[in-house]
């Protein structure tokens, strides 16, 4: 009788640790597949974003579009001409009607 007791113990420890390897099996399946579906957005996204950035040319050494931005800053900086009273408003309509506008 008393063996058959422990023998019962023995079982019950036993399943309860295989009840466990189950759960942690479990558990790492999810894992895997949150990894995966992550892992495909992430290769979605790379690509997406090299698409975009294959859009700018750039010179091989880099200083062509360094001298580049450098004009446009200066460009920027000049003062310009003084806008008429009365054309800003006209602009602003204008701009807020325009179909592919984006705001950043």
């Amino acid at each position: 009788a008393a063996s058959s007791a422990e023998q019962a113990r023995g079982i019950d420890e036993l399943n309860r640790a295989i009840a466990s390897i189950d759960t942690t099996t479990q558990q790492n399946a999810s894992t895997v597949e949150e990894l995966a579906s992550t892992s495909e957005r992430l290769h979605t996204e790379a690509n997406e974003l090299a698409s975009t950035v294959n859009h700018f040319r750039v010179s091989s050494d880099g200083r062509r579009a360094l001298v580049s931005r450098t004009v446009v800053r200066q460009q920027s900086q000049a003062p310009g001409p003084a806008t008429p009273a009365g054309t800003a408003p006209q602009v602003l309509r204008q701009a807020e009607h325009m179909e592919n506008f984006e705001e950043f």
